[in-house]
């Protein structure tokens, strides 16, 4: 029927405008997916409180559907990666932390340092990367902001280039009030920042955890403080 009337590609897009616009979404919608679990009357309750907030801030319940088809392709993303890369497409995650009141700016900071330096690094003259970003965790006095970046690859500089892009990432992590981690870990790549963000006295307070817990240095030594005990041990 619609090709009989005449409709050329993205008509689908059009009618969903149109549909959302009747139903008083603006021209650039963003999508919540909350699911809870539970006992039934935890997830009524759940949902109930859910309904009234949606209201109260102007969102616009869509059904099911969404968060339907999320659960059933949640896992499809990662295979993506390889094909991406064979065909000369970078792709990596990042992820960070902050309070509510500073989610936004964070976003903003990160994601405007990631694209340039997705642009300036690119391995095409003029390209441009692709960044894209969801609340992975939340918390009552804030959530984690998980990253996603797609790059031109530079096969004359694959190493290089990737670091020059996560370096840029980090240095906006640490400016914009983000942790350098929320739940991938520290390790060797993020360690700078770590020292920043911590302090002497928070440095010394892991460092007097892993003393204790770790009294002959025995869980990935050398890595990541320097007290005695993170040397390798020696034999006995």
């Amino acid at each position: 029927a619609f090709a009989r009337a005449g409709l050329k590609a993205g008509w689908k897009d059009a009618l969903q405008a149109s549909a959302l616009s009747l139903m008083g979404v603006g021209p650039r919608p963003c999508a919540l997916i909350i699911g809870f679990e539970g006992e039934r009357d935890s997830v009524h309750f759940g949902l109930m409180q859910a309904s009234i907030r949606l209201r109260r801030f102007g969102g616009t319940a869509v059904g099911a559907g969404p968060a339907l088809r999320w659960y059933a392709q949640r896992f499809h993303g990662p295979y993506l990666r390889d094909p991406l890369m064979d065909r000369g497409v970078g792709v990596d995650t990042l992820e960070t932390a902050t309070h509510w009141s500073n989610i936004s700016n964070l976003y903003q900071a990160v994601r405007r340092a990631l694209m340039r330096a997705c642009s300036e690094h690119a391995g095409i003259p003029g390209a441009r990367g692709l960044v894209l970003a969801h609340i992975s965790h939340s918390y009552p006095d804030g959530a984690s902001l998980y990253f996603t970046f797609i790059f031109p690859r530079d096969l004359t500089r694959e190493i290089a280039q990737w670091q020059a892009i996560k370096h840029a990432a980090s240095e906006a992590i640490a400016a914009a009030g983000g942790t350098i981690s929320h739940h991938h870990g520290v390790g060797e790549d993020h360690l700078p920042w770590l020292v920043k963000e911590k302090g002497a006295l928070g440095l010394a307070v892991l460092e007097a955890v892993k003393n204790r817990l770790d009294p002959k240095g025995i869980m990935n030594p050398g890595k990541l403080l320097a007290s005695p005990n993170s040397r390798p041990p020696t034999a006995v």
